[in-house]
């Protein structure tokens, strides 16, 4: 009888320990994979989040732009977008405020620079000229922000 359960020790003690090991290890890199998941799913929130405050932005200065000279078309540009592009700038300066909790440094410094450019624009002579300056301060930092998520994402996916 002492032999069988000698056996019977030998034979299943390596089996339950390489078991336990294994499950361990699975069990560790399951919970490291799904915790890096969430960050990148966070990460690219973060990016959509910017993205689409820009192309609000770039939208109402656009909207300006067209309505330029009429007054009645302006009303209606200001009553329909303002509410957009406030929200779209709190989101730019949120952005910049968290820093690079969820996004690259690069965008970062796109972001800033987008902050600076839509500030001097504020100094131009005239409303018309500002929203032009503002639309080609957009159109150059969703350009580079656009390159910098498509890189993030690629570096992801390899």
């Amino acid at each position: 009888m002492k032999e069988f359960w000698k056996d019977l020790t030998v034979t299943l003690l390596p089996g339950i320990a390489i078991a336990l090991v294994t499950a361990w290890a699975t069990v560790r890199l399951s919970l490291r994979q799904f915790s890096l998941q969430r960050l990148w799913d966070k990460k690219l929130l973060a990016y959509e989040e910017i993205l689409a405050a820009l192309h609000n932005m770039k939208r109402y200065a656009e909207a300006y732009i067209e309505s330029y000279g009429r007054q009645q078309a302006f009303k209606e540009v200001e009553q329909r977008l303002s509410a957009s592009r406030r929200e779209a700038r709190a989101t730019l300066d949120r952005t910049i405020d968290i820093g690079e909790l969820y996004i690259s440094r690069d965008a970062i410094a796109v972001l800033r620079d987008l902050q600076r450019k839509l500030r001097e624009a504020v100094d131009e002579r005239d409303f018309h000229a500002m929203a032009t300056s503002e639309v080609r301060a957009l159109d150059e930092a969703l350009g580079r922000l656009l390159d910098l998520s498509t890189h993030e994402v690629t570096k992801r996916r390899s």
